[in-house]
């Protein structure tokens, strides 16, 4: 949602425009509330990417047990890059820690990961949807870490105003080696329905859309702007093949994956209470007795 137009404060009404948006407070203050708390369910992956809260279980007397979706060539393969203990900070500044990989695909690109909350954390998670994303349908995507050094400038890729100028500026002149970074909101349209297999350099299961990307966006949530839950995961893009084509993986693809890796016992038995949680809450609720 662009950052001045009142009228397109809302990603449910606001146009496509290839822009990554730059979440300031003032810009989240003026989101729907349901887009407000996605924002704050999205965090950053250590200083590298983005990951999103799906699930979180109450636990007396110590953090919250809670479960984050990202990539899986963000997080790695079944055991943590750099190991457990890793930091992943939401926007209000609460850092969860990561405790293990539960279940992963390098073909659906997908990390599930069991992660300790702290139990003041406001975040809550996302909202899963289960049904195919539709060729059309309007999405916006959140990132926790998004690269806004553009080739050409920021105006190139981001919505910069005077609003938002001055922390676009100030973060381009920080001093990292690796990438300068914002968080981020993006509007777009998914441009095909049906799941295709690529190699980015592995086969990964995909659907497309017109998301805006840049390094450090991998693994957001990508969000109907229509009921302001999740369809997909953000994978891959390559803004020097096309401006703007992702590529995102569909929720039931993974979701159906972790139901596979839970019955094959493949997901630690500690930890079938958390899993079994998330799959529940995203079970279409039963149909009312006659």
């Amino acid at each position: 949602p662009p950052a001045a137009p009142p009228a397109a404060a809302s990603p449910a009404k606001a146009p496509t425009n290839h822009r990554l948006h730059v979440l300031t407070p003032e810009l989240t203050k003026r989101l729907d509330p349901e887009a407000q708390s996605n924002v704050a369910a999205t965090a950053r992956w250590r200083d590298s990417a983005t990951a999103f809260l799906v699930f979180r279980r109450p636990t007396p007397g110590g953090p919250d047990r809670a479960l984050l979706l990202t990539n899986e060539h963000v997080a790695g393969h079944r055991d943590l890059a750099a190991g457990p203990g890793q930091t992943v900070t939401f926007p209000e500044g609460a850092q969860a820690r990561t405790v293990r990989i539960l279940a992963s695909s390098r073909k659906l690109d997908y990390a599930l990961v069991e992660v300790e909350l702290p139990a003041e954390t406001r975040a809550a998670p996302v909202r899963l949807r289960l049904d195919q994303p539709k060729a059309g349908e309007g999405v916006y995507a959140v990132s926790g870490f998004a690269n806004i050094d553009i080739p050409g400038g920021p105006e190139k890729g981001v919505a910069v105003n005077p609003a938002n100028r001055a922390i676009v500026e100030a973060a381009l002149k920080e001093d990292k080696r690796y990438m300068r970074s914002l968080p981020t909101i993006q509007l777009g349209n998914v441009e095909t329905g049906i799941p295709k297999t690529i190699r980015v350099p592995h086969p990964i299961t995909i659907v497309a859309s017109d998301l805006p990307n840049r390094p450090g966006a991998s693994g957001s949530p990508v969000i109907s702007r229509t009921d302001h839950r999740v369809v997909a995961l953000h994978s891959s893009g390559d803004p020097r093949v096309r401006p703007w084509t992702s590529s995102e993986v569909p929720i039931h693809m993974i979701l159906d994956h972790v139901t596979s890796e839970l019955k094959a016992g493949r997901i630690p038995e500690d930890a079938h209470d958390l899993t079994r949680g998330l799959l529940e809450t995203t079970r279409p609720p039963a149909p009312a007795a006659p």
